[in-house]
């Protein structure tokens, strides 16, 4: 069975900035994260989102121009390179979570997380499960 002083459940804005201070501190630390680093902001909600709404102002900048004395033909738009540039500010920004969790030595563990006891993890994943002690859990899931 491994150990830890703090285990992070979650690697959202919440889950990963606590790992980072408990590893900061000298504490050994693992994140348990069933899915991509980051959150819903990150992966799914803000920074996805953002990303689309920029290009659609650039878009709508370039068509009400002449307001202001521009003018521009055959503007348009490629949902495919709109899409593909949201996809890779994210990847981008989720690397930088993982590099961030790995640089302070925040162990990160992909599965799903049960907490058993107060000092007691079960992480499971699609193949097998494993337990893991210790001192202080935060649960961080949003």
């Amino acid at each position: 069975m491994r150990s830890f002083d703090l285990i992070v459940i979650g690697s959202g804005p919440g889950g990963y900035v606590a790992a980072i201070r408990g590893a900061q501190k000298g504490l050994k630390t693992a994140v348990i994260e069933s899915w991509d680093v980051g959150g819903t902001c990150l992966n799914r909600g803000c920074i996805p989102t953002k990303s689309m709404i920029h290009s659609a102002q650039i878009y709508n900048r370039a068509m009400t121009g002449e307001m202001f004395g521009l003018k521009a033909s055959g503007v348009g738009f490629d949902f495919d390179i709109i899409n593909k540039r949201k996809i890779d500010v994210v990847e981008k920004l989720r690397a930088g979570v993982e590099q961030l969790l790995k640089v302070h030595k925040a162990e990160l563990i992909r599965g799903r997380a049960a907490v058993k006891n107060r000092s007691t993890v079960v992480v499971y994943t699609e193949n097998s499960e494993e337990v893991l002690e210790t001192k202080y859990i935060i649960v961080a899931t949003g």
